[in-house]
């Protein structure tokens, strides 16, 4: 490869997905593939085949959708994994094979109860086997830097001797210092190409890197500038625990400092936005305002001078004009009198592609919300797409409800819901309006569900504006976030709970 081209492998369907509270569909999981492929990105690490019959079946789906890009499978040094990560992706353009084993201390003795000998002997034997098979295969020590330097050089040496051409090394729990890293990649890398036998242009060093100590978008940008030639990330940096590298502050680390790192890439930016926007809505999580690049406020200026300063010259306060990454402009002005043209316009704008029936369905809900207020925003906008959106995904939706409440009163709610072809009604009571109506929901749907947490958060100003639910939800160990919007409280948080229902069923089947 080029030496000052950048990898990208984007790992959101396989690590993202594990963010406690998350579960793609398979076709939500196609439509994020697509779009990643459209944006240009490399690698598309689509999931781990051998761990269930719903990874399996994405994996095959997204390797028949995906004309461009990479598939990636991820699988451990088993050969029934391999043969199932293969089949799995047996329809892909292209395919690469991402075989992984643990190799710390702390792994090898509470995880794997393996010496390091027997670890070798995995690494040796599984390679060479899936070498023969697949043309393309990366290889990751897990927790690598964790692991003895000596112990781990040995690991990466056995794979590289045995066919894997790609070496990542991961920081699996976000335990490197910046500086470390760094450090690390480049004892790595110089101790490969001691050891190659010829130039091999398929060889080069990955990064994976993890946000538990706030560092991952610093050690991913810091092993590329020490020499590795691929980035794994995700998408609004989704992610076990405090989650990956975001994939959208690393890039635009690299472009916008292409000074000191001096890379390339092949990324069409300007679809940066549209990405974010459809896995924040597809994962339920929602980047925080002040994220980096992505957030609804970075581009917002409340000093005076900096409001001063940026209607000079943007470039007095902002480093990176949202434009360049598809961000709305706000140039398309919205209210009662617009039509379907300029709302679908609005609407492709902000990163949503809708059907007839869904365009339908939202419109009439914004002219009906649109005749209630002057003015409206952005952020109400994208609040009815992402409440259409979360309304129409999965088994239940709620057709009617009713609260009786006061001081005075049991509170008491009366719901009816849609499945397939039926209605289903009915009420029960709980300590106020909420508690009632989620009991209710508990009854109608048959899973009694325990609220974790709830959130209420306003949308956008003025007391017609609408309000967004945030709710945390368990049944039989799976947790799930739900979300709803309304500018009525009590039916947003209806919806909210019915979401996370939704996807609880969703994730159960999908285990099945």
């Amino acid at each position: 490869m080029e030496n000052n081209n950048v990898i990208v492998l984007d790992t959101t369907l396989r690590d993202g997905e594990q963010t406690p509270g998350v579960s793609f569909s398979i076709n939500e999981k196609i439509e994020i593939a697509r779009q990643l492929n459209d944006i240009g990105v490399n690698v598309i690490e689509a999931g781990f085949p051998a761990a269930s019959n719903a990874d399996f079946k994405a994996v095959e789906s997204i390797s028949r959708a995906v004309k461009k890009a990479t598939v990636c499978s991820l699988a451990r040094c088993r050969t029934e994994d391999i043969d199932t990560a293969l089949e799995a992706m047996k329809d892909a353009v292209k395919a690469r094979l991402h075989i992984f084993i643990a190799t710390s201390p702390t792994h090898r003795k509470y995880k794997l109860n393996m010496s390091k000998e027997k670890i070798l002997d995995k690494i040796a034997q599984s390679v060479a086997y899936a070498s023969k098979l697949c043309d393309e295969i990366q290889f990751s020590c897990e927790d690598a830097t964790r692991t003895e330097l000596d112990f781990l050089l040995e690991c990466y040496k056995t794979a590289y001797k045995n066919g894997a051409t790609i070496i990542n090394i991961p920081d699996t729990v976000g335990y490197a210092c910046v500086d470390e890293y760094a450090s690390l990649i480049k004892k790595v890398n110089d101790y490969l190409n001691s050891i190659k036998e010829n130039n091999d242009p398929n060889f080069y060093i990955s990064v994976h890197t993890h946000n538990d100590l706030g560092l991952a978008t610093a050690t991913t940008l810091a092993g590329l500038k020490a020499g590795a030639r691929q980035f794994e990330c995700t998408v609004n940096g989704l992610g076990e625990r405090a989650g990956n590298a975001p994939f959208e502050e690393v890039i635009l680390g690299l472009r916008t400092r292409k000074d000191i790192y001096k890379l390339d890439d092949s990324l069409d930016l300007r679809k940066l936005y549209k990405l974010s926007r459809l896995v924040a809505e597809h994962s339920g999580f929602e980047p925080a305002q002040n994220k980096a690049v992505v957030g609804s406020a970075v581009y917002s200026h409340q000093s005076g001078i900096h409001q001063h300063g940026v209607l000079k010259n943007r470039t007095t306060y902002e480093i990176i004009n949202p434009k360049d990454l598809g961000i709305p402009s706000g140039d398309i002005l919205l209210s009662k009198l617009s039509g379907r043209h300029a709302f679908l316009s609005y609407a492709e704008q902000l990163g949503y592609t809708l059907t007839e029936r869904e365009l339908d369905e939202v419109f009439a809900e914004f002219k009906d919300f649109a005749d209630q207020k002057k003015t409206v925003s952005e952020k109400d906008v994208l609040a009815l797409l992402t409440s259409a959106s979360l309304k129409s995904k999965g088994k239940y939706k709620m057709i009617s409800h009713q609260v009786f409440s006061g001081d005075k009163l049991i509170s008491t709610s009366t719901i009816s819901l849609a499945v397939e072809d039926h209605i289903l009604t009915n009420a029960s009571c709980g300590e106020g309006p909420i508690d009632a109506c989620f009991s209710t929901i508990n009854l109608l749907t048959g899973i009694p569900a325990k609220l974790q947490s709830f959130e209420l958060k306003a949308v956008s100003e003025g007391r017609d504006g609408l309000g967004e639910a945030t709710v945390k939800v368990e049944y039989e160990g799976t947790v799930m976030i739900g979300k709803g919007v309304s500018t009525d409280i009590i039916e947003g948080s209806c919806y909210a709970y019915i979401n996370a229902i939704n996807r609880i069923i969703a994730s159960k089947e999908k285990e099945n």
